[in-house]
């Protein structure tokens, strides 16, 4: 609005220009008033050098105001008292009183006003741009995980306390100073082609630790910058660790426990009829306590192999495998059981068959797994027995629900069904579901259940 007053009185010094050139050059050619042509083109030299002036000292605000932006000098500031009036001729006096009623109608101060307003909202930005600033590098300076931010020259532009505390140094200005100290941290940074998260070791105060550094890249006025957090794991791991000892101790202890008592109990009954005069019904005795310690024998035998078969997974041999098809053959394998056990078997499938890198031979036991647990849980299920698997891809995943309307789970108990050696099966061995969540982990995939007491329950494979 400012800049379109300023335009418009300039058009009028123009038009008057043009009126004050054309009576002149008449004037000049009809008459020989020299007096009147004479003031006649004073006049149009004053209005000339008033166009001049005008044009000259809107420039000159125009230069200062982007100035001012260009080196942000919000402390500048434009008149609008009337001082930026440039008419001091009488004609121009008169002028301006004839088109001005107030002082903000000056379109110098309006167009003052109007760049005024411009530099205090850009100080306003400023101001909370600065304080945003603040504000996130007081809590980037005060949170436990390390971060560096660095350009692709290696140069640190950022470094927050934590990062100095893990790396040992005061100040970090390059990642090349990581170099002697945290060789593959250092070449894990360096190499920015492979932006993710990793796992790398170094030692600290000379003692080992583990590393999680995730990597993002991200780009300021068409520049890479990576941001790099890490974390010290070292502590998590080591509670980990120390819990799965813990458990695994208490489960070999519990097992192997309660398969010795019996058995140097019965030991020990059959050293004492073996030592004294032995009738049939001794006889009968020492066999029976000899079968039983061989059943136990038995069992614990079978326990190991099950400890086996969790700590020693085999490497994957993945391949690209139809997904639909591995599951209709896996189902076949317990056709004759699903008809002894009146199972009503659906297969869903929503769009066409799908294909994922995988190891057929691991996802099938899995499946197996699931659809043995199904059956079961369906086997005292008084109305129409139904399994339902559905195929689906989802936001990029693929999904495999394996579903029965069978007795359910209990929700404290959803809770542990993966943990090894647990199991709400009476003879159950607790292997199936913890070996299927190794299967589908080394598949950088999941697996969860969603479970109703009383009216089923649903097994979702995520790859």
């Amino acid at each position: 609005m400012a800049y379109n007053a300023f335009i418009s009185r300039l058009f009028i010094r123009f038009i008057f220009l043009l009126i004050t050139l054309t009576v002149t050059s008449w004037f000049i050619a009809t008459t020989d008033y020299f007096a009147v042509i004479i003031i006649l083109l004073a006049l149009s030299t004053l209005q000339t050098i008033d166009i001049w002036r005008t044009i000259n000292q809107s420039n000159r605000l125009i230069a200062r105001f982007f100035t001012a932006i260009n080196y942000e000098d919000y402390s500048q500031r434009f008149s609008v008292d009337g001082s930026n009036t440039i008419f001091n001729t009488p004609f121009n006096t008169s002028f301006n009183t004839s088109f001005k009623t107030s002082d903000k109608d000056n379109s110098f101060d309006q167009l003052s006003e109007s760049m005024n307003l411009v530099i205090n909202k850009l100080q306003s930005s400023k101001q909370l741009l600065e304080q945003q600033s603040l504000y996130l590098q007081t809590i980037l300076q005060h949170v436990e995980t390390a971060v560096i931010v660095f350009d692709k020259s290696g140069k640190i532009n950022l470094a927050n306390k934590a990062a100095t505390r893990l790396l040992q140094t005061n100040a970090l200005t390059d990642i090349n100073q990581l170099q002697s100290n945290f060789n593959e941290l250092y070449k894990l940074l360096l190499n920015t082609q492979s932006v993710q998260r990793s796992l790398c070791s170094c030692n600290i105060y000379n003692q080992p630790h583990q590393l999680l550094v995730d990597m993002v890249e991200a780009r300021i006025e068409g520049e890479p910058i990576y941001i790099a957090a890490i974390q010290d794991i070292k502590t998590e791991l080591d509670a980990k660790e120390l819990k799965a000892w813990q458990d695994i101790t208490r489960v070999l202890t519990h097992e192997i426990s309660n398969s010795i008592t019996p058995i140097t109990s019965l030991a020990n009954s059959c050293n004492s009829l073996i030592n004294g005069d032995l009738d049939d019904e001794d006889l009968q005795d020492l066999k029976e306590a000899i079968a039983t310690i061989e059943k136990r024998g038995e069992n614990l035998v079978k326990f190991i192999d099950n400890y086996r078969k969790l700590s020693n997974i085999p490497k994957l041999n993945t391949k690209r495998v139809s997904i639909n098809e591995l599951v209709t053959q896996v189902t076949q394998l317990f056709k004759q059981e699903f008809k002894r056990n009146n199972i009503h078997l659906a297969i869903h499938s929503k769009g066409e068959n799908l294909f994922v890198m995988l190891d057929s031979a691991l996802i099938e036991q899995v499946l197996v797994n699931l659809i043995t647990n199904a059956i079961a849980a369906l086997d005292q299920n008084k109305n129409t027995k139904m399994l339902n698997i559905h195929i689906h891809s989802s936001k990029g995943k693929l999904k495999i629900n394996v579903e029965d309307n069978g007795k359910g789970i209990l929700k404290e108990a959803q809770q542990r069904i993966f943990v090894p050696y647990y199991s709400t099966k009476p003879n159950g061995s607790g292997i199936g579901l913890s070996l299927s969540r190794l299967i589908m982990q080394l598949h950088s995939g999941s697996i969860n259940v969603n479970s109703e007491l009383g009216e089923g329950s649903c097994f979702t494979l995520i790859f």
